[in-house]
């Protein structure tokens, strides 16, 4: 399974550091890492049209499955991906930090974090 590729590859420029950061997660667990090259792991990628998808990579750069968000988080939907490899424009995380306005001053958003840009640019930089 691992030889062919039945969805969409990564962007080169993208997977080369992608791949050494979730290898490095894994910390050299022999069993993740096998995991990782045959069924492959999930990870978000953010969309050129401002969407992130939960997509399934393995270790080769293939995306072959994408949640399919609106089912709903708790149908399990997954499937072939429905974007383009130069739909993605990068991979990160989001993270809650505080906004605090005078009417929350409390107050909480989520933000986009970037590990790496489409092109290989790693972090935040533009």
């Amino acid at each position: 399974m691992a030889n062919s590729c039945g969805g969409i590859k990564v962007p080169k420029e993208m997977w080369d550091p992608m791949r050494s950061m979730i290898e490095e997660s894994m910390r050299l667990n022999q069993r993740g890492l096998k995991l990782f090259a045959d069924e492959g792991t999930f990870v978000e990628l953010k969309i050129k049209s401002g969407a992130t998808k939960p997509v399934l990579v393995r270790a080769d750069g293939c995306i072959t499955y994408e949640h399919y968000e609106e089912f709903g988080i708790r149908a399990e939907k997954y499937g072939p991906p429905r974007f383009a490899s130069e739909d993605i424009e990068s991979w990160g995380y989001y993270e809650t930090v505080r906004r605090p306005t005078l009417r929350h001053p409390f107050g909480k958003v989520k933000e986009w974090r970037v590990r790496v840009w489409a092109d290989g640019r790693l972090g935040e930089a533009r």
